[in-house]
């Protein structure tokens, strides 16, 4: 239909993303992810949370850890651990 101009599309789509500046400096926005999966297959405790933190500036591993579970607590031995250490 569009080829023989029975139909048009009524609009063009805006660009989905656009991507940011980097920070400057390290340890000025660090990027935390975590993910529960059954990493150690068979061998292990069943699913464990990989906790990690990124530094934005420098795309450097801040640092990583296994939790066995993803609450609060986790996520403050995991900051107080490697947050913004710079190391």
């Amino acid at each position: 239909m569009a080829e023989a101009s029975l139909w048009e599309r009524s609009r063009k789509r805006a660009k989905h993303r656009c991507r940011r500046e980097r920070r400057a400096l390290l340890a000025e926005l660090c990027q935390w992810d975590s993910s529960i999966h059954a990493w150690l297959e068979d061998r292990g405790p069943g699913d464990l949370t990989l906790i990690s933190i990124h530094d934005d500036a420098t795309s450097r591993l801040q640092t990583a850890q296994w939790r066995t579970w993803s609450w609060s607590v986790a996520w403050m031995a995991t900051c107080a651990s490697g947050s913004g250490s710079g190391t």
